[in-house]
């Protein structure tokens, strides 16, 4: 026996296995196989994900603005109806509205409604004397 082999780090057939002290064993083709493998999956959930976020955001930012100009014309959101027929609605609201409130300020204060009673105090007593006849 030759006292130069390293029976340590060789095989049975006297070659150099690649281990020990400062030695790297070599990759298997298997484990290169798996981090592509690993990659690949990784990549396509990552784009998934873009997808699928992506989707969502459209449709969010489509129902922002849908809010948005619903709420500019004065229909509230809880009406799910078209457009145009909400729109309508709204538009008949705001002017029945707005007439009601020329009503109330075109109505007489309470100095005219005191005249309006010609004195009365009580139902049936009157101080005027154009009103016992």
């Amino acid at each position: 026996m030759a006292p130069d082999i390293d029976f340590e780090s060789s095989d049975i057939l006297g070659g150099a296995l690649p281990v020990g002290r400062g030695r790297v064993a070599q990759h298997s083709g298997f484990s290169s196989f798996f981090k592509i493998c690993a990659l690949g999956a990784s990549t396509l959930l990552l784009l998934l994900a873009f997808r699928h976020g992506r989707t969502f955001f459209l449709r969010w930012k489509e129902r922002h603005y849908k809010l948005s100009m619903r709420r500019r014309y004065g229909i509230p959101d809880h009406d799910q109806r078209p457009f145009n027929v909400a729109y309508a609605a709204a538009r008949l609201s705001q002017e029945d509205k707005r007439k009601t409130q020329d009503r109330l300020r075109n109505l007489p204060t309470s100095d005219h409604a005191s005249s309006l009673n010609h004195g009365q105090t009580r139902i049936g007593s009157t101080s005027c004397p154009s009103c016992y006849s």
